[in-house]
């Protein structure tokens, strides 16, 4: 399957299984992350693995469409640094 293919058959999944996720998956998913453009190559980004029922919870609870942080069984939180470029 090439990537247009991928792009066009892609889904939005809004319910998750509750079972973990093993730790080579969420490097797979980092790594692939990591590969992201960003100007000048400063990559102003950093992520945070959540496996916390509590954390993904109150993570949730943040936004008013994160109710699926509460039942999926990981959450990768990223974060990016806006003064890296302030131009954009």
């Amino acid at each position: 399957m090439d990537l247009v293919d991928i792009i066009k058959n892609r889904r939005s999944i809004r319910q998750y299984l509750p079972r973990k996720v093993e730790r080579e998956k969420i490097d797979t998913i980092l790594e692939a992350a990591q590969w992201a453009p960003s100007a000048s190559n400063k990559q102003p980004w950093h992520f945070i693995v959540v496996q916390d029922p509590v954390t993904r919870t109150r993570l949730g609870q943040l936004h008013p469409h994160g109710r699926f942080m509460k039942q999926s069984p990981v959450v990768i939180v990223v974060l990016g640094n806006p003064e890296a470029h302030p131009k954009y």
